[in-house]
């Protein structure tokens, strides 16, 4: 079978960079992209030459400025960007129409059948630069490589205006003394945590058992296993394809690690009726229910039960997952970081009338409730037990007492 081919393409310092083609006056300077600046704010991008300075996104503007006091602060252009990005986005469909947009600065190509037109997938990578630079007044990064997660370090090793590949016989060598954290989805906690294990390069996280990471991480170990090894076979999806969805779930950092039961419970109904809710849009139901929890000290366990019919109500994927709760919470008294839930095995949801009365009473109120959302907004109507801490009436109510 031909190896897949994959680019990444990545714009450079896009927020910043779009601000500085629209002012001539800016080219070269140091620019800081950011909300209000008269009011608290954070920096939203940067140009390189304020990177150059130590100024980075997500820090206080205050102190961006105490580390590049040149900098010229621009109030973010939300619309400039988005219409920018989709032009430029609209003119790669020329090379294939497998195209996946990631973010509003990144997108994936799968030219596996289209790149010998055009000579090789480097070819394309020239043009798509020119076209950008020539166009746009902008420059992107390319990267290439057999699947999306060496596509993406090939191009966060040549940033910016680079073009990087990778091929499958380079990775063992490429990896094995790379820092973990150039992967793209192992971010500063799963990095602290592998610090903590003696693990701090991909080639060391490549010699762990996948048990070790599994138990330490969760479900989250097997794609670090993988990862560490160069896997990847997720498929590009352009944004009209039929995506075959495997799983839904929702996980929320709590705003402090707590050993409260009645706080990870309260989280678990809100996140269990967002998934419900996110089934019934896309008229499906999942028979396999998995709950994580992450602790403080960022290791994480998590369990799945697979049940006789699929669910889509968040109420009863709520009562589901509450007795893997109440496993994992048996085993441990660490206070916890982050609650997740979601469901796989997922399945149509039937169009049959439910023959209980009850449940076809809540099947009604539970239609309801979505049109009300739909019309007027996410979570206008909700369950009033998400509002405060769960008593004794509300677990009674909501469920067993697991705790």
């Amino acid at each position: 079978m031909r190896e897949r081919v994959i680019l990444l393409v990545d714009m450079d310092a896009f927020f910043a960079s779009c601000e500085q083609a629209a002012d001539p006056r800016l080219a070269g300077k140091p620019v800081i992209v950011c909300g209000n600046f008269k009011k608290r704010s954070v920096v939203a991008a940067c140009s390189y030459e304020a990177k150059a300075h130590g100024v980075g996104n997500g820090m206080p503007v205050p102190e961006a400025l105490a580390l590049c006091p040149g900098a010229v602060l621009v109030a973010g252009n939300p619309d400039r960007y988005t219409r920018v990005a989709r032009l430029i986005f609209e003119g790669l469909i020329r090379y294939t129409p497998l195209i996946e947009i990631v973010s509003i600065d990144e997108a994936f190509l799968d030219v596996t059948d289209t790149h010998p037109r055009f000579g090789s997938p480097q070819a394309i990578a020239v043009e798509i630069q020119r076209r950008v630079e020539m166009e746009f007044h902008l420059s992107c990064t390319v990267g290439i490589g057999p699947n999306k997660l060496l596509a993406k370090l090939a191009a966060k090793l040549n940033k910016p205006r680079g073009i990087g590949r990778i091929g499958r016989e380079e990775v063992p060598d490429l990896l094995k003394n790379l820092p973990a954290d150039k992967v793209n989805g192992i971010g500063p906690a799963i990095t602290r945590t592998l610090l903590s294990m003696g693990i701090a390069t991909l080639g060391e996280l490549a010699q762990l058992p996948v048990s070790r990471l599994t138990s330490r991480f969760g479900f989250y170990g097997e794609l670090l296993f993988r990862m560490a090894r160069g896997i990847d076979e997720s498929p590009v999806l352009p944004i009209d394809s039929p995506e075959v969805i495997k799983s839904m779930g929702h996980a929320y950092t709590l705003d402090q690690d707590t050993r409260d039961p009645a706080i990870v419970q309260g989280t678990l109904l809100k996140l269990s009726e967002k998934v419900g809710r996110r089934l019934r849009a896309a008229g499906l139901r999942g028979k396999t229910v998995w709950v994580v929890l992450r602790f403080s000290d960022f290791s994480a366990v998590s369990r799945q039960k697979t049940l006789g019919e699929g669910l889509c109500e968040g109420l009863a994927i709520y009562r589901a997952a509450g007795r893997l709760l109440a496993e994992i919470w048996s085993a441990g008294g660490r206070p916890v970081r982050l609650v997740g839930v979601g469901v796989s095995h997922l399945l149509a949801a039937p169009e049959n009338v439910d023959l209980w009365e009850d449940r076809q009473r809540q099947r009604r109120l539970t239609a309801s409730l979505d049109r009300i959302n739909d019309c007027f907004g996410e979570e206008t109507a909700f369950r009033a037990a998400t509002l405060v801490p769960f008593t004794e009436k509300t677990r009674g109510y909501f469920g067993h007492r697991w705790f």
